[in-house]
């Protein structure tokens, strides 16, 4: 009859029968060496993610670094064509632009939250049973 071997233990046991296992199983020192055995393995894939974590963080931060951004928070406007005689845009840019010019931003922002005013009063109900006398 061949010997059973527990892989927690590193021990091969003398019988290999049902209640032999689990008496192995139910052991004190069985149960210490699977609660070491996951602790290690735990502990592994949590150092791994941890190194994971900090080499995208130290990765974020370098592309953060070497984007500049002046004082103020604002970014440059992107790259603009130099302009023609009288302020003009070349052709192929004039019909992008709306004349109006940039949107003010003084303006307060706008309230979608509120019922449009021919909403506000619901029409009336119908009799079901027709018009009354």
């Amino acid at each position: 009859m061949p010997k059973y071997y527990c892989d927690y233990c590193s021990t091969h046991l003398t019988h290999d029968s049902r209640s032999v296992r689990r008496t192995h199983n139910t052991g004190r020192k069985h149960c210490d060496n699977v609660r070491e055995y996951y602790r290690r393995w735990f502990d592994s894939r949590i150092q791994e993610m941890i190194d994971r974590t900090t080499a995208v963080y130290e990765s974020n931060i370098a592309v953060q670094n070497s984007t500049y951004v002046p004082p103020g928070g604002f970014m440059p406007p992107p790259f603009m064509p130099p302009s023609m005689p009288n302020n003009q845009l070349p052709p192929a840019l004039s019909n992008q632009i709306p004349p109006s010019g940039p949107p003010n931003l003084n303006a307060p922002p706008p309230i979608f939250n509120t019922m449009p005013v021919n909403l506000c009063v619901p029409p009336p109900i119908a009799n079901p049973n027709g018009p009354t006398k």
